[in-house]
Formats: structure tokens, C-alpha cells, sequence
């Protein structure tokens, strides 16, 4: 009797410990799509496969750091996907397809972020070929015509966040508050933009949450956040067109300035994590005479 009890304690304790395991990896998987709230008009779809690591060794320190890359395609539409005429656009045809690299120094209250994007825009994309096909054969809904993409270019991005957070109330039911600023300089797209969160619910601490991507813990977490930014914007290649270039037959002006306002909703379960955005976009052309809406979905398994 008292071997089988030593047994099921050593199973227990071994159990216990691979519970806790801090997983250094994660594949994750997401789709943003306005399709899910009935619309199908400027940022129209993005579908993306992330992989996450946990370095040994940071490029600054031991600990705290964490690098991703990010392999995705973006489509951009018209309100009016039917016709061919450019005189009833709001917006161009844009499509991207990249890669994203990501790096990012965190601890208990900060967070520095640094992103890389190499990508290619207009037909060469295949962004406007995937909608095409998925409309036609997946959803078999009104097929858009493409018509006056934006040129093919080859683009190059660079991308700097800081953040800070409070704790305003521990858990179970934790507040935090975040302040963050983010500014965007490169060939796609330049801008500034300082935001606001505001999380409510169960959430570990920023180093390691799932609220910033980070890995490092199994711990359970389940919140939700409201957050708003404003983008001052400088350049938009995906409306403007490539800066200096003349190749678009189509462009229009982008708005100086876009409010920006979204909701999450995050799971962490042991390796899984889950999530679910709603994110609304101010006007981003003078044309433009509603703001958008789209929904994303995303799952991650840590290794």
C-alpha cells in the first residue's frame, strides 16, 4: 500500500511539474475578415501563420526577450466590388503578401517592440487572385473585378512600440491599463499613433501574457480589453500608391488622421491559446462615408 502510494505521489509531482512547463515555441494561426459582419469593403481579409520563440540568449540580455516572424497576405477593397469604373471607387484595389519579423524586450510593466516587414504589393501579391478564387468557389459570393490595382512594388517597413502598463486591480477579476506609442517609417506605409487599453479580467503579468504575444508561462488567462488610437498618418502606399512612382493607374489621398477602436477577447489553457478581435476603422479616404468593421479569429499551440 504505501508503494502505491509513493507512486501516485511521484506521478503527481511529475504531472504538477510538466503543467508548469515553461514552453518556448508557439505556431499560431489567424484570419481577419469583415465578411463575418456582412460587408466586404476595405480591409477586406488578412490570413497569417506565426511562429513565436523564447531565445536561450536575448540580443540585449538574458531574459525578457522574445523574437516571431509572421508570414501573411492582406487584401484591400472597394466599397463597390461590382463595377469597373474608378469613378465609383472610395479606395484602390490593394493587395499585400510579406513577412513580418518581430522582436520584443518586456518586464513587469514595459515593453519594447521592434517589427520588420519585407513585402510585395499590386498583382504580384496573389492577393487579389486568392479572393477571387475564394469567392467564387469557397463563399460563392459576387466575384470583385480588380480592376486599376495598385502596382507592383516591392516594400520595406519598420515598426517601433513602446508600452506601459499599470495594475489597477490584482485577480481574479484584474484591471490594467496600458499607454503605448507606435511609430511606422518605410516604403508602405508612415505613421505615428499613440493608443490606450484597458484590460479587464483574469491576466498574467505583461512579460508573459497572451495579451502582447508573449510565451514564457501556462498559466490560465481569460480577459477581455477595450482599446482606441488615433493614427496620424504620413504616407499610405496601399491608397497613395508607391511614393514617387507614377505606375498606379488609380490612387487616391489618405486621411491625416484615423480613429481607430477595438475589442478582444483572450484564452490562455495551458498550450492553447484563443482569441477573438473586433476592430472598427475610422474613414481613410476623403470618399470613404462609413467606417469598418472586421472580426479576427486566432489559435496557438506552444511546443
Amino acid at each position: 500500500m504505501k508503494q502505491f502510494l509513493l507512486l501516485g505521489l511521484a506521478l503527481t509531482l511529475n504531472f504538477s511539474a510538466g503543467a508548469q512547463e515553461m514552453r518556448r515555441q508557439q505556431l499560431e494561426i489567424s484570419h481577419d475578415n469583415d465578411f463575418l459582419l456582412t460587408t466586404d469593403r476595405y480591409y477586406s481579409s488578412g490570413l497569417f501563420l506565426t511562429y513565436r520563440r523564447i531565445p536561450e540568449r536575448g540580443l540585449l540580455s538574458e531574459e525578457g526577450e522574445q523574437f516571431s516572424l509572421r508570414l501573411g497576405q492582406e487584401v484591400y477593397t472597394p466599397s463597390d466590388v461590382s463595377s469597373r469604373n474608378t469613378e465609383d471607387f472610395d479606395r484602390p484595389y490593394a493587395g499585400l503578401s510579406g513577412l513580418w519579423t518581430r522582436w520584443t524586450k518586456a518586464d513587469e510593466n514595459t515593453l519594447w517592440e521592434g517589427r520588420v516587414l519585407l513585402g510585395r504589393t499590386g498583382p504580384s501579391s496573389r492577393a487579389g487572385s486568392f479572393q477571387r478564387w475564394y469567392h467564387r468557389n469557397v463563399v460563392l459570393y459576387l466575384v470583385p473585378a480588380w480592376e486599376a490595382e495598385i502596382a507592383d512594388a516591392w516594400q520595406a517597413n519598420f515598426y517601433l512600440k513602446y508600452l506601459r502598463e499599470w495594475e489597477l486591480a490584482p485577480v481574479p477579476f484584474g484591471v490594467r491599463l496600458a499607454v503605448l506609442g507606435e511609430m511606422s517609417w518605410g516604403t508602405l506605409e508612415q505613421y505615428v499613433q499613440p493608443e490606450i487599453a484597458l484590460y479587464l479580467g483574469r491576466r498574467g503579468a505583461l512579460h508573459n501574457s497572451i495579451a502582447h504575444g508573449r510565451l514564457g508561462s501556462s498559466e490560465r488567462e481569460i480577459f477581455m480589453a477595450l482599446r482606441a488610437s488615433y493614427r496620424c498618418v504620413g504616407h499610405n502606399s496601399l491608397i497613395e500608391g508607391n511614393k514617387g512612382s507614377t505606375a498606379s493607374s488609380f490612387t487616391t489621398l489618405a486621411l491625416s488622421g484615423v480613429w481607430r477602436f477595438g475589442f478582444d477577447f483572450n484564452h490562455r489553457y495551458g498550450r492553447h491559446d484563443y482569441k477573438v478581435i473586433y476592430r472598427m476603422i475610422g474613414r481613410e479616404t476623403p470618399d470613404q462615408n462609413r467606417f469598418h468593421q472586421y472580426i479576427g479569429l486566432a489559435y496557438g499551440l506552444a511546443f
